[in-house]
């Protein structure tokens, strides 16, 4: 039976937020913001993995591309014909919305440049300065630790996976909880879920074969469910992404997915429509 929501939250970050806190739309970012208020913020060195590789990964390839490029607008040209990636997008996107709207940035590439490796920092600083520390490190991925300190192309090899870990052992010492998120009684209810759903043979299969989920893309398949098992029961989930509404509940804890950027807009529109009356 799923627990009452408790008055004072432990909330664990995931991925989707902390990007959100950065590149979101304003609603997003106070929909955030006001969610977390005062209360302690957690989240995991799998979670620093993962944002370091969809976020300052893909910053580096937007300050390599906007250096081959005459300016920012043609570097997103470029982006928008390349990429094959909706998430890697929508980084872009945001941080090229960062930078038209400093007017000076808008034809300076020197400039440019150098915002974005501001940017590249202040990100990571971002991440660090939004949670009050990291929880117990079960999946030991090497990649979190991967840095800019010796310079992008250091941090391009430090962030690509070559599956040389020890996730097999995390799921073999995880097999009770990977039985509770893939027995049928069970799951039969979350099956409309499609981003569970989806991911659902996968998990069977690393059930029956624990190296099944050591390879470099069945791993980032896995992702969220490495992230809720992380996750201790006393801290509550936050997450933009549905697949957690099944994964974190058939573990036994608690998770709110905060609403879309659609649904807050409709919101916004009708507090407008109700102070207008």
């Amino acid at each position: 039976m799923r627990k009452t929501m408790k008055q004072s939250q432990t909330w664990f970050l995931e991925t989707s937020v902390h990007i959100n806190r950065l590149f979101g739309h304003p609603l997003l970012k106070w929909e955030i913001k006001a969610t977390i208020a005062t209360q302690p913020c957690y989240t995991s060195f799998f979670v620093f993995y993962e944002f370091k590789r969809r976020v300052v990964k893909t910053l580096i390839n937007l300050y390599c591309v906007i250096q081959e490029e005459e300016s920012p607008a043609d570097a997103l040209s470029y982006f928008m014909q390349a990429s094959r990636s909706i998430r890697e997008t929508k980084i872009v996107l945001g941080a090229i919305s960062a930078l038209l709207s400093q007017d000076d940035l808008r034809n300076d590439k020197r400039s440019s440049l150098d915002a974005i490796e501001i940017l590249i920092s202040d990100s990571l600083q971002d991440f660090y300065d939004s949670i009050a520390g990291f929880v117990t490190d079960q999946a030991k991925c090497p990649l979190a630790k991967a840095s800019i300190d010796k310079g992008y192309e250091e941090f391009a090899k430090q962030i690509r996976c070559e599956a040389k870990c020890s996730i097999a052992q995390f799921w073999k010492e995880n097999r009770e909880i990977l039985e509770s998120v893939t027995q049928e009684d069970l799951t039969k209810p979350h099956l409309k879920n499609r981003a569970f759903n989806d991911m659902l043979p996968l998990l069977d299969k690393v059930l029956e074969d624990c190296q099944v989920g050591q390879t470099i893309r069945n791993c980032q398949k896995l992702a969220d469910a490495i992230i809720a098992i992380e996750m201790p029961r006393k801290h509550t989930m936050l997450t933009f992404d549905r697949s957690f509404e099944s994964l974190c509940p058939l573990m036994d804890k608690e998770v709110k997915r905060l609403p879309s950027l659609s649904a807050l807009r409709q919101q916004s529109r009708d507090n407008q429509k109700q102070e207008s009356l």
